[in-house]
């Protein structure tokens, strides 16, 4: 008996993994805010494609939320160091 769920979809789990990979890759050139602001926007285009101007706003703003939140969190309140770029400087 076939399970009744929704369709595994395993090329989007792919593609989550390859852009962890860039990540990782990019956070020593372009640092760690650069970094996971283009990995959010990134995230949230390939798993769900915005159709018009109104949702590509909301996918810069919650990358840059994430950003913000995240280098404040783990910079300022944890005194964690992240990393810097070395073409960027950030």
């Amino acid at each position: 008996m076939a399970e009744a769920g929704p369709p595994r979809n395993y090329l989007l789990v792919l593609a989550t993994f390859v852009l962890f990979g860039l990540y990782i890759l990019a956070l020593p050139m372009l640092g760690f805010r650069i970094s996971t602001f283009l990995f959010a926007a990134a995230l949230q285009v390939t798993l769900d494609w915005p159709g018009d101007a109104k949702r590509w706003a909301l996918v810069a703003v919650v990358a840059l939320a994430t950003t913000l939140i995240c280098h404040l969190v783990f910079e300022t309140y944890l005194s964690v160091l992240l990393p810097r770029g070395r073409w960027s400087g950030l």
